[in-house]
């Protein structure tokens, strides 16, 4: 379809900004990511490295997630936020628990991507420490947004 469209796969599946002209948004931002600007968060069982603060009003958060708990009972009760995440295991092995499905063994190079209003976990895996990139919408479905 897209090659009959002339336009790449990426484009066809975009969701354009409307200014309101029928015109795409384009909001030229822009936020370079490196770990020692990253806003820091430890807590007992995970330290969070928030990338890009400057940047406010984002449609996504990335971060370095740094796993230490070692099981489900260790972590927590499940999270639940709104939005959708991609978690992409960079070091270790991790399992993910979630509210309607089997738990879930990665290892580094694999991926997941979650509704993340169901409960979900991460839990290092047959390993001390497990490092994550997660990358976390920030917007809520809107009954338009189908």
């Amino acid at each position: 379809m897209s090659q009959c469209l002339r336009i790449s796969l990426p484009e066809l599946f975009a969701h354009a900004c409307d200014t309101g002209n029928g015109a795409p948004a384009v909001t030229a931002r822009r936020s370079i990511g490196r770990l020692a600007d990253a806003v820091r968060v430890n807590t007992k069982h995970y330290d969070y490295y928030f990338l890009c603060p400057e940047l406010r009003h984002k449609r996504m958060t990335a971060m370095i997630t740094r796993i230490r708990a070692r099981s489900l009972a260790e972590s927590g009760e499940l999270l639940r936020h709104c939005g959708e995440e991609y978690i992409y295991v960079l070091s270790g092995v991790i399992a993910v628990h979630t509210a309607f499905y089997d738990p879930v063994v990665l290892k580094s190079g694999e991926s997941i991507y979650v509704d993340s209003s169901m409960g979900h976990a991460y839990v290092a895996e047959s390993c001390e420490e497990a490092t994550v990139l997660a990358v976390c919408s920030s917007r809520c479905a809107r009954p338009q947004d189908g």
